[in-house]
C-alpha cells in the first residue's frame, strides 16, 4: 500500500455509500505462521491489512454498470487500494481499502441490484492511551468510565481447554492451566468516542487481544473482577445509529473456588449435621475465644 492519501484513488462520488444493514467488521491478527522444521514461527507482518469488512449496496442499473467498470477497469479487478467511506467506530469516514475477491451481485428488486463484497482495510490511526512500557508486568484494567458487558446476549458456558502439543502423535493434547473451563460470550454498544478507545485498548494495550487484563464479568449472579483475555478479536457487528455493537469471546484465568475440605463436608455431612456444626464453631468463636488472653509467648489460654 505505497499510495497516499492525497494521491490515492477515491470511491466515486456518483455511487451510494455502504448500507448499515448486514454491516460487519472483523479485524484480523497481523501475523503469519511460517512452517519450519522445529515447528511453526508466528512472525509480524507490519504492512499487514487490519481487518475485514463486509458490507452491501442496493444499485440501479446506471450504478451497477459504474460499480462495475470502477472494480474492473480502474482498480484492476478489485486490486487496487483507494479511499472508501466505511462505519467504523459509529462514524462514517474514509479509509484506505481493497476488495477481498470480486463483488457479487445478490438479490434483483425490480431496477435494483444488491451487491455484496468484502473489503481489506489497512492500517487505521486510533486513540492514543498513555500506557506505560514499565507496566507491562501489570495486567491492564478495564476502565470504569468504560460501559461494561451488556446482560443482553451474555453467556458462559463450561469448555475443555487443552492445546495440541505439536508432536508427531497425532490427537496428543495437553492442559492449559492458566486457562479456565469458563468461556464467556459478550457484547458492547459503544458511541463513537467510546468504540475507538475500545479498538486502541485492544490493539496497543492488549498487543491485538494476546494479553490477560482485568474486567467485571457476571459469573453465577454476580459482577466481578475477573482476568480475562480475548479469545479472538472482537467483531463490529452491527451500527445502530451512531452506536456500534461490538461481540466478542473471552477466556477466563484461573478461578479460587471453594476448598476441597469445603466441598466434602457439603457431600458428606446433612443438613442437620451442618446446622449443628455451626452452632458449635458459634459457641466456640463469639462464647469462649473472647474470654481468651494473649501470654507474651504466643500461646492462647482460656
Amino acid at each position: 500500500m505505497s499510495q497516499s492519501e492525497d494521491t490515492a484513488l477515491r470511491w466515486p462520488c456518483w455511487l451510494p455509500r455502504p448500507s448499515r444493514s448486514g454491516y460487519t467488521f472483523d479485524p484480523r491478527k497481523a501475523s503469519v505462521d511460517s512452517t519450519m522444521e522445529v515447528g511453526t514461527l508466528v512472525r509480524r507482518e507490519f504492512d499487514a491489512d487490519q481487518g475485514s469488512v463486509t458490507c452491501s449496496m442496493l444499485l440501479d442499473q446506471n450504478q451497477m454498470a459504474m460499480f462495475e467498470a470502477f472494480e474492473r477497469d480502474t482498480l484492476c479487478q478489485g486490486r487496487g487500494w483507494f479511499l472508501f467511506p466505511l462505519w467504523v467506530g459509529g462514524q462514517l469516514q474514509e479509509y484506505m481499502v481493497r476488495f477481498n475477491g470480486r463483488p457479487k451481485p445478490g438479490t434483483v428488486r425490480g431496477l435494483y441490484t444488491t451487491v455484496t463484497f468484502s473489503l481489506d482495510m489497512g492500517a487505521r490511526q486510533l486513540p492514543e492511551i498513555n500506557f506505560n512500557p514499565n507496566e507491562r508486568e501489570e495486567l491492564p484494567v478495564w476502565p470504569k468510565e468504560m460501559p461494561g458487558l451488556q446482560k443482553e446476549g451474555y453467556g458462559y458456558e463450561l469448555t475443555d481447554f487443552k492445546l495440541d502439543q505439536g508432536i508427531d502423535v497425532p490427537g496428543v493434547k495437553r492442559v492449559d492451566f492458566e486457562v479456565d473451563e469458563v468461556k464467556i460470550t459478550g457484547r458492547m454498544i459503544l458511541n463513537p468516542q467510546e468504540a475507538g478507545y475500545f479498538e486502541a485498548f485492544e490493539r496497543d494495550v492488549l498487543n491485538q487481544g494476546c494479553r490477560w487484563f482485568l474486567l467485571p464479568v457476571w459469573i453465577s449472579g454476580e459482577l466481578k473482577e475477573y482476568k480475562v483475555r480475548f479469545k479472538e478479536r472482537p467483531k463490529l457487528a452491527e451500527v445502530r445509529g451512531k452506536h456500534s455493537i461490538y461481540t466478542f469471546t473471552l477466556e477466563m484465568g484461573q478461578r479460587s473456588l471453594w476448598n476441597q475440605t469445603v466441598v466434602g463436608w457439603l457431600l458428606t455431612m446433612s443438613p442437620a449435621e451442618i446446622e449443628l456444626f455451626a452452632d458449635k464453631l458459634h459457641e466456640i468463636v463469639h462464647v469462649k475465644l473472647p474470654r481468651a488472653s494473649k501470654l507474651p509467648d504466643g500461646l492462647m489460654e482460656v
